[in-house]
């Protein structure tokens, strides 16, 4: 029996899901934005999903789904992805392993799991034929830090990427950091302290050589004189390698 009161808020959700793509993810964010309608939205949404008008992708995200002859589309995979990063319209998580690997066009394999980093390991789940795998970062995740964290997740696992040679990855890594305006190669710089010995050890070698007007002095200290990284990255690249220990 449906409450008479919830009537002219199940409208306004109707009203608004209209304006929403086939395919789009969507949470009560969208809907209610902070608004009083908020209170009823899981009653409603819940008996649209009962009556195939949209389609529970996971607990409280929600598709409108696209209906061929083969069945219903699920979503494109930026909107799975979307889906386990963003919550009420907070970032909590990004891209990162072999999808973000293949995106940056470091490696041509590709797979159905997308590994999510996020300050707080989750269990491994799977949505709509996805497996979603969690990596723990250390380091804040914020919108404008993404991007950079993702090119420290390239050096941190550069010896790990399929289907390319660690020079080739290199390469294609400089470029990107190339590209970096001055503001983020700092803020990167800072982000590196999060990581893993050896992936500040690469990043240091890197703007050392590459980007001289930082100083990574403290980050050098900061490294065991004694330990010793076996990157496998050429001297022709960074002929400065073995005064940060990289082999």
């Amino acid at each position: 029996m449906i409450d008479k009161t919830d009537i002219p808020v199940s409208k306004q959700v109707i009203r608004k899901l209209k304006e929403i793509p086939a395919g789009v993810v969507f949470d009560y964010s969208i809907l209610a934005n902070g608004s009083p309608m908020m209170n009823s939205l899981p009653t409603i949404l819940s008996r649209l999903v009962k009556k195939g008008e949209i389609e529970r992708l996971t607990k409280g995200i929600y598709f409108m789904p696209k209906k061929t002859k083969f069945g219903t589309i699920r979503p494109v995979e930026d909107e799975i992805i979307k889906s386990v990063t963003i919550k009420n319209n907070k970032i909590k998580g990004y891209l990162t392993g072999l999808p973000l690997y293949n995106r940056l066009g470091l490696t041509t394999q590709v797979s159905n799991i997308l590994t999510i980093a996020t300050n707080k390991v989750l269990p491994v789940k799977k949505i709509k034929g996805y497996n979603i795998k969690y990596k723990k970062q250390n380091a804040p995740i914020t919108r404008a830090n993404i991007p950079l964290l993702q090119l420290l997740d390239v050096i941190r696992d550069i010896r790990e990427i399929p289907d390319t040679t660690i020079d080739n990855s290199f390469n294609i890594l400089l470029e990107r950091l190339v590209n970096l305006k001055q503001p983020e190669k700092k803020r990167l710089l800072n982000l590196a302290t999060y990581y893993n010995p050896g992936a500040r050890a690469l990043t240091g070698a890197i703007f050392n050589y590459y980007f001289q007007e930082f100083d990574v002095t403290i980050m050098k200290n900061n490294l065991n004189p004694f330990t010793i990284y076996n990157i496998g990255i050429s001297s022709e690249l960074l002929p400065n390698k073995s005064s940060w220990n990289i082999q």
